[in-house]
């Protein structure tokens, strides 16, 4: 069948204009730009937005710790160390001795030690340990004070045992806060005291005739004080009885040089088992 020339004509120029509109669908894009994933890329990598190397603020750093920077209170030092201000030191160096962190005192003529655990003391030659002191290593006579005066573990040796029968010694020119003990009997008191306790007798020869004065401080109460001329028997001088708290006692009378005198000190109701501790002074005219 023929076609008009006049169709043939129309058809021929509206596909002409087809093929021009067909350009408007597409998007004209640069050769070297992306656009949505980009096929040659390996998976993941979208576009080319470049997200850079993630995580460095957040990052750990796993090299080796810093062992000096950590103080952990002495938890790392070895056996035979403790710590000191963060470091590890000995335990058997004086000046460190122990869980010390301070040198070990040491005493006048002598050093100090250690055994790992606590601080000791070592004497000069010469020089002998007596009660935690370095003294001359002579030969020191026991005086009758409650003391051992000479080092060998047994007070007053020689000197009785403060009753009646065999009254401690005091010296001649006194004594000043002699330490003493009451452990046991006997019964003492005076006229100020109806129901004496446990006791010790004192005897004492003044060299100078005048006032003397006794003072007797102690650990108990009631305590008692009593003075009398010769012994336990002779001639009351004085008495005194303190039923306070941590009572001072104090008496002074008159002393002939050369005549005995008795000073007894004593608990005022107490007879139990229990030692009592005081402290004598005898100040001599």
């Amino acid at each position: 069948m023929r076609v008009p020339a006049l169709l043939a004509l129309l058809v021929t120029t509206a596909c002409a204009t087809g093929g021009t509109r067909g350009d408007a669908g597409v998007r004209s894009v640069d050769a070297g730009a992306s656009v949505g994933p980009d096929a040659s890329a390996p998976d993941g990598a979208a576009g080319s937005r470049d997200a850079g190397p993630r995580g460095d603020a957040g990052r750990r750093d796993a090299g080796p710790p810093d062992a000096g920077a950590r103080d952990d209170g002495g938890a790392g030092c070895v056996d035979g160390t403790h710590d000191c201000g963060g470091a590890c030191v000995p335990d058997t160096d004086v000046a460190t001795c122990g869980d010390r962190c301070a040198p070990c005192p040491a005493p006048a003529h002598g050093s100090a030690t250690c055994d790992g655990t606590a601080c000791g003391a070592r004497c000069d030659e010469g020089y002998a340990d007596c009660d935690g002191a370095c003294v001359e290593d002579v030969a020191v006579e026991a005086v009758c004070d409650g003391l051992d005066d000479d080092c060998d573990g047994t007070a007053d040796e020689g000197c009785g045992d403060g009753t009646c029968a065999s009254p401690w010694v005091v010296p001649t020119e006194g004594t000043s806060e002699e330490t003493f003990s009451i452990t046991g009997g006997p019964s003492l008191g005076g006229s100020c005291d109806s129901t004496p306790g446990h006791g010790r007798v004192h005897t004492w020869i003044p060299s100078r005739s005048g006032t003397a004065t006794v003072r007797y401080t102690n650990d108990f109460w009631p305590a008692v004080l009593v003075v009398r001329e010769g012994g336990c028997g002779g001639t009351e001088l004085a008495c005194q009885r303190e039923s306070s708290e941590w009572p001072t006692l104090e008496r002074s009378f008159s002393v002939t040089a050369g005549t005995a005198y008795s000073i007894t000190v004593a608990h005022g109701t107490y007879e139990g088992p229990i030692t009592l501790t005081y402290h004598l002074t005898v100040t001599p005219p």
